[in-house]
């Protein structure tokens, strides 16, 4: 016989407590690891969206501080109607023109004298 505990039955092997290199899983350093890896790339994410958030601001003619040229009012203006202009499709103008023809023939019709 072995030298047990005589108080003790034997354990089987199957039961007994594992080796930590025999455990499927992760081990809590590497869980540690994985928690500061997903904090380090949230914080990056953050940063991206900031650094997105601060480039739109600029680029933005509507925005307090636009950095698209002049600082009056009247450049963002133009820098408005150049992206309106510059993102329409032929369709857009007849429709724009078909508009304000019609109001200006009310406009017009609404002057004209009655007889």
């Amino acid at each position: 016989m072995s030298k047990q505990n005589p108080k003790l039955p034997d354990v089987p092997a199957d039961l007994a407590t594992p080796n930590p290199r025999q455990v499927k899983g992760l081990t809590i350093s590497e869980i540690r690891y994985q928690r500061a890896l997903v904090a380090l790339q949230k914080e990056f994410c953050k940063e991206k969206i900031d650094m997105s958030i601060r480039k739109l601001k600029s680029s933005s003619p509507f925005s307090k501080n636009y950095a698209g040229g002049k600082k009056s009012s009247i450049s963002k203006v133009g820098a408005i109607a150049g992206k309106l202009i510059g993102g329409m499709n032929y369709l857009d103008y007849a429709i724009i023109g078909f508009s304000a023809f019609s109001n200006v023939k009310k406009l017009l019709g609404f002057f004209k004298k009655k007889k």
